[in-house]
């Protein structure tokens, strides 16, 4: 038996985090009267998403300006002008961009593959669903309409996600135009209702290094969550469907004939079935089952340097069983890392958020362990709209009395416009036997 005590304490007089578009940290309160907000009308007649600006139905939709600099002149207009539309129906959220350029030749624009237009000009949307300042969507687009799309948690932002929307973009004379449509079932929010989401659109001109949004932010007055704008109008809409069930089966064939486990056999095929099922209990909370999982559609990991490494190597979960919710099992020390379950037989999930409590529970039998099982438990607080405080507990048991556990509290706690109080505690537990560790 061995015990293993881990602890990380951090105080950050910025905790701003620069990725793609600009700075994150917590949460800092505002008084509502001074935010501004955006009253979102409902469109009758949804708009073609082609990346042409076109329609009648776009004069319908709110309109906003005044896009200002988060660099390099912070609070300043940004150089080239540009105009966002927002709409939406029973279904759909509706967002158009026309970004002008005084010159429009020098717009960097690559038929890249998904998530990688950083290096591109490109603009997009931030949607806070839940209106809580602590977690938030991000759907961006280049001007060939190339997506990318993240999930943002308390300032952490998260690439491998693939939520299903669309995107279209095209170059013009002056400038480029991009239109997206962002179904309501690809989005979490509470079943009210009046929904009180929270807005901000963004916009990147890569030769000048110049990255803008609205609504205004200053970076010495909280996060960008506690600046975002209120977007109001939203109402009589419901989250997406309750039951998904998706059947697979796969048969191959080869010559000569190779054996695989775990499969069905019939003269010389392999043949395997499995299923995935998710079920909406609540609209706040959504159960996943998976049962001989196929992760074969899912993309290659990009190659990583594996000689001469002092740290293990992480790659991004892709697969969907594992990707629904994972936002909840994060924490400042990497606890979970579900790419350790290899070749689950079955999983099962809960994840979700009521009121000022969230969490989740995974379970997996992992048969590349020896059959190993995986248990893994999250709940976490809100302490009024600028702290958190949460337990987490992951465990691995490998039979005959072998397991590796790990349990620990952590919290984040805002103590003014500049400083955040941030902690973390942990205990790791492991029992190895036979020569193997766990």
């Amino acid at each position: 038996m061995a015990y293993t005590p881990l602890a990380k304490i951090r105080f950050d007089r910025r905790t701003l985090v620069l990725r793609l578009l600009f700075l994150f940290g917590v949460c800092f309160p505002q008084i509502a009267a001074c935010l501004p907000g955006l009253e979102i009308p409902y469109l009758d007649t949804p708009p073609v998403i082609d990346g042409i600006i076109d329609e009648p139905v776009w004069e319908k939709a709110k309109k906003t300006t005044d896009f200002t600099q988060l660099q390099p002149k912070e609070g300043e207009p940004m150089t080239e002008e540009t105009v966002a539309y927002i709409g939406y129906d029973s279904r759909d959220l509706y967002v158009a961009f026309h970004a002008k350029d005084s010159e429009p030749q020098k717009i960097r624009a690559h038929l890249a593959p998904r998530d990688q237009i950083s290096g591109d000009d490109w603009l997009g949307i931030i949607l806070d669903t839940f209106g809580d300042q602590r977690r938030a969507y991000e759907f961006f687009s280049n001007p060939l309409g190339i997506q990318m799309d993240l999930f943002s948690s308390a300032g952490t932002e998260d690439l491998a996600p693939d939520f299903v929307w669309h995107a279209a973009g095209r170059l013009s004379p002056d400038g480029y135009t991009a239109e997206f449509r962002i179904p309501l079932k690809s989005l979490r929010f509470p079943d009210i209702e009046n929904q009180r989401w929270r807005v901000c659109f963004v916009r990147n001109i890569e030769r000048k290094n110049e990255k803008g949004l609205w609504p205004l932010f200053h970076a010495d007055s909280g996060s960008l969550f506690s600046q975002m704008a209120d977007l109001r109008g939203i109402h009589g809409i419901t989250p997406g469907g309750r039951l998904e069930l998706i059947p697979e089966f796969t048969a191959s064939k080869s010559m000569p004939f190779e054996y695989q486990k775990n499969s069905s056999h019939l003269d010389s095929w392999n043949m395997r079935a499995g299923a995935n099922v998710r079920y909406g209990i609540s609209p706040n909370w959504a159960m996943d089952a998976a049962y001989n999982p196929d992760f074969s559609q899912v993309e290659a990991d990009q190659p990583q340097i594996q000689a001469n490494q002092r740290f293990p190597l992480f790659f991004p979960e892709k697969r969907p069983f594992f990707m629904e919710g994972a936002d909840l099992f994060s924490t400042p020390l990497r606890i979970v890392n579900t790419r350790t379950i290899v070749e689950p037989q079955y999983g099962f999930k809960l994840t979700g958020k009521q009121n000022a409590w969230s969490g989740g529970a995974l379970l997996a039998n992992d048969r590349s362990r020896n059959e190993s099982s995986f248990n893994i438990f999250r709940l976490n607080r809100d302490i009024g709209s600028e702290s958190t405080v949460g337990a987490i507990y992951s465990g691995r048991e490998l039979g005959a009395g072998e397991y590796n556990r790990v349990a620990g509290v952590d919290g984040k706690f805002r103590l003014s416009k500049l400083y955040t109080l941030q902690f973390q505690g942990v205990g790791s537990f492991t029992k190895e036997g036979g020569g193997r560790a766990c």
